[in-house]
């Protein structure tokens, strides 16, 4: 640590130093530096108004402390980094999510002009996800679940036999990459489907 007993008259203290110490009325000053891995925190420092002659064994028990408020400070300085960082990393991820989000708008705005679904089908769970487009696409309402018989359920009779041997082959790996059929929506229109897969 590095003390002084009195800042006014101590010949060995610079003059900033001691026309700082007569402005803001310090007489005695204790500094003790913290240290972490070679790099300085920060300090400790005690101030008296007046002159002091500081004792060791009145300095023994913050000696005593420097190393934990070192650790202390290194831990906030720490956390106030992984902060930051963690804000860049939400501002990053808010930023894709906005690109996303456009990016799904787009594609909402671009099946719709041009009258095409997408669709995945999740063969270990059997289940399908449709677009909005595949809805309208069919005529079926989106809060009903798209399943393979709701979709075979509006195939022209005719045309059932393509989808049930293309539904087959998937089902044990082997895609069909497209395959054509017809539907009829309730309102009794018929569409011709174009199924692309892979």
């Amino acid at each position: 640590p590095i003390y002084v007993d009195d800042l006014e008259n101590d010949r060995q203290v610079e003059p900033e130093l001691a026309e700082m110490a007569q402005q803001y009325h310090i007489g005695a000053l204790a500094v003790f530096p913290l240290w972490s891995q070679a790099k300085q925190l920060g300090s400790l420092i005690l101030i008296g108004e007046d002159p002091y002659p500081f004792s060791d064994d009145e300095l023994r028990p913050y000696l005593s402390l420097i190393g934990q408020l070192a650790a202390s400070v290194e831990t906030h300085l720490l956390v106030e980094q992984l902060e930051a960082k963690v804000e860049v990393r939400m501002m990053a991820l808010k930023a894709v999510n906005r690109a996303l989000l456009e990016r799904e708008a787009q594609l909402k705005e671009a099946q719709q002009l041009a009258r095409i679904g997408s669709w995945r089908w999740d063969l270990i769970q059997d289940r399908l996800y449709w677009s909005d487009e595949m809805y309208r696409v069919y005529g079926v309402q989106n809060d009903c679940p798209p399943t393979i018989e709701v979709v075979r359920s509006r195939i022209v009779a005719a045309d059932r036999s393509i989808f049930d041997e293309a539904m087959e082959r998937a089902a044990t790996g082997d895609v069909i990459a497209g395959i054509e059929y017809r539907i009829e929506k309730p309102d009794g229109e018929i569409r011709h489907i174009l199924v692309r897969a892979k």
